[in-house]
């Protein structure tokens, strides 16, 4: 038998609201009853006992889930096993097969048989960006929050619930992002502790400079800017209602674009910052962040951020200056290696000058090319 949804903060909330706003004798407090305390009828009848439940237990909260998912039935199943074993019970999951040539949609639609949180759907092929689209219009107007998780990454057991109760505690935030560490294919660590120490070193903008952040500050529009470390997307929690606003996944880009798509969410609101390994970035040779171009069109997304229409005045003056600030960390960085391998390596220290006078020129421009820009898109 498939496992039901357990009942919704909402549902269980509406369920004991009426003992809450019942009139009461004037005995109790505030015209309620306290724990403990009954209801007796006028009648010659026993006395009713009224068990007062108290609100605060039911903080469950809704949370959906999109798995764009492409050939990948080989982790597919991990991917959703660690979502059954969440503490945070509360979730839908829709896993968007996108026309896979291999058993993808077969393994998504056992689980779904298995529990009917999970859903799978069908989509011809158009790219990450399309199924993660596709899988949000199939989510719940009723949940909290949304996360899109990679189909070959890897929750910890506590992540939702960690993220949720992150995000809560930050009224002002509009979501929540943690750490991730590195596996491999046949999920064995690799490379233990460096990408989470780069998730955990946050820079962003004080006055016209580049500055550590502390772990109880959120993430801003600056820190992405400067390099912050929001990847893979299954790390971030926001609310549902900032993706509504936010618009659709961009569907040109090929790489970087749940990079382009936490700007839109940052230029919205900050993100607590949860400074703990809430899941395992699998690295295998298809990663699309693994490709020769990778980089470059990492750097056009880049582009199209710091170019956005969509950015404030306030982060317009933001953006040039973490620019500005980024190429003055390399002038001096080049300068400095120039200068301490002088003639000892000629073809080096050219090579270094020639880097700082690249990046002298940049800060002096004030601006990433190319110049890309790209209106708003609507769902």
């Amino acid at each position: 038998m498939p496992r039901r949804r357990p009942a919704t903060w909402q549902q269980r909330h509406s369920s004991c609201h009426s003992i809450w706003t019942m009139n009461l004798p004037n005995h109790s407090v505030g015209g309620r009853l306290q724990s403990g305390e009954s209801l007796h009828q006028s009648g010659p009848s026993d006395p009713i006992e009224v068990v007062v439940v108290d609100n605060s237990r039911f903080t469950m909260t809704l949370v959906s889930i999109v798995i764009p998912a492409h050939n990948t039935e080989g982790f597919l199943g991990v991917t959703l096993d660690g979502m059954l074993a969440q503490t945070h019970e509360d979730w839908e999951c829709i896993v968007v097969d996108d026309s896979s040539e291999d058993a993808t949609l077969e393994v998504a639609e056992l689980y779904a048989h298995k529990d009917e949180r999970i859903r799978a759907i069908h989509v011809e092929h158009g790219g990450v960006s399309k199924a993660r689209n596709a899988g949000f219009r199939q989510t719940s107007e009723l949940a909290a929050y949304c996360t899109f998780m990679d189909s070959d990454d890897v929750w910890t057991p506590k992540a939702l619930e960690s993220l949720v109760d992150t995000a809560r505690s930050a009224p002002s935030a509009i979501g929540s992002h943690g750490v991730a560490e590195f596996i491999d294919e046949s999920g064995a660590p690799t490379d233990p502790g460096w990408y989470a120490d780069k998730c955990l070193k946050r820079i962003g903008l004080v006055g016209k400079s580049l500055q550590g952040i502390p772990p109880t500050t959120p993430t801003d529009f600056s820190a992405l800017l400067a390099g912050g470390s929001i990847f893979p997307p299954g790390l971030l929690l926001v609310e549902r209602q900032a993706y509504v606003r936010a618009g659709p996944f961009d569907e040109s880009l090929v790489v970087g674009e749940d990079f382009e798509m936490v700007s839109r969410i940052v230029r919205e609101g900050q993100l607590a910052f949860l400074p703990e390994v809430v899941l395992f970035y699998r690295r295998h040779e298809d990663n699309r962040s693994a490709k020769p171009d990778a980089a470059e069109l990492v750097h056009h997304a880049y582009c199209q951020i710091f170019h956005s229409p969509l950015n404030s005045m306030h982060q317009r003056v933001m953006a040039r200056r973490v620019w500005r600030a980024l190429q003055r960390e390399r002038l001096s960085g080049d300068w400095a290696e120039a200068w301490s391998l002088g003639l000892r390596a000629p073809k080096e220290t050219a090579s270094y000058l020639a880097r700082s006078a690249l990046a002298a020129w940049r800060f002096i421009r004030g601006y990433p090319k190319p110049v890309v820009r790209r209106s708003r898109q609507y769902w």
